[in-house]
């Protein structure tokens, strides 16, 4: 089966994306070459403050220069540090750094809002082929003032993993989304018009503890029965307990699995990457099973 690869154990990368910042601050403030610029830079600030006959200047270049080339330095060891991770962690998974990435509007999720960017994004392929990405993705809506007298943008932040788990024509469903129940919501999380824009409806299912955390939604025409068979009363209860809260879309083969906020720790993503692989193959099974039994692929 198509699945993303297994995350590693923890030692196999470092913990979060600060995790060498302080080597790299280190070797920074120990090289010769920087301590010379900061020391030409606070010198010549001296100079300057003492040839205008202001002696507050000199004083300010005096303090100043150290430590803006202190906060420079730490700037420069986060990204390196930032690098660091994002690379160790995609090449323990067999996958490529690539950084930011623009994604294909393949489900809601990857379509909302007004403009959307993904960052510290990976990728590469399962053992069948199949491509896979893991990465932070943020959609942004054009929201007007306060004032009403112009407009601000309003970001929406996920980690989220993509796998493609069947081609477009052998799949057994085409539109699924599971998203936070409507009454849960505290905060605008995707558009009011989430479900009309695939011309979906909510579908109850079998488990009153799922409902009320998420909404299932399909697409309108979907046969139903065929979406309950995988979501199945195990399946149900799984996700319903399951301490990440994950979300899903599914639309023609394309899986998208993800959760709330940006994450920087290895251990987040491991668990993303294990709920992913539950899905993932919660739905190659019961593909696999219609082509078994010879059925039609979902309607179009």
């Amino acid at each position: 089966m198509s699945t993303p690869p297994e995350a590693p154990p923890a030692p196999a990368v470092h913990a979060s994306t600060d995790a060498t910042r302080g080597k790299h601050l280190r070797s920074l403030l120990r090289g010769r070459t920087w301590q010379l610029s900061t020391a030409l830079a606070t010198i010549a600030g001296v100079v300057a403050g003492a040839a205008s006959g202001t002696p507050l200047i000199a004083l300010g270049a005096l303090v100043g220069m150290p430590l803006v080339a202190l906060l420079v330095a730490f700037a420069i060891a986060s990204s390196r540090a930032s690098k660091d991770f994002w690379t160790a962690f995609a090449a323990s998974l067999g996958m490529t750094y690539v950084g930011e990435k623009e994604l294909p509007h393949a489900t809601p999720i990857l379509g909302e809002g007004d403009r959307r960017s993904c960052t510290d994004w990976m990728e590469g392929h399962t053992a069948e082929g199949r491509s896979f990405g893991l990465g932070n993705y943020t959609y942004e809506t054009r929201e007007r003032d306060s004032d009403g007298e112009g407009y601000h943008y309003e970001g929406h932040d996920f980690t989220l993993a993509v796998i493609d788990v069947a081609d477009a024509d052998a799949c057994f469903v085409s539109a699924v989304s599971v998203r936070e129940h409507h009454r849960n919501k505290v905060t605008r999380f995707f558009s009011e018009d989430a479900i009309d824009s695939f011309d979906g409806e909510l579908l109850p299912t079998e488990s009153a503890v799922f409902d009320g955390r998420y909404d299932l939604t399909v697409g309108k025409g979907e046969d139903k029965v065929r979406v309950l068979e995988i979501f199945s009363p195990s399946f149900l209860a799984r996700l319903a307990e399951h301490p990440l809260e994950p979300y899903l879309d599914y639309r023609d083969g394309t899986l998208v699995v993800f959760t709330e906020k940006h994450s920087d720790e290895a251990a987040e993503f491991s668990a993303l990457l294990a709920v992913t692989n539950e899905i993932a193959q919660r739905f190659q099974e019961e593909i696999a099973e219609s082509v078994r039994a010879g059925q039609s692929v979902a309607p179009r």
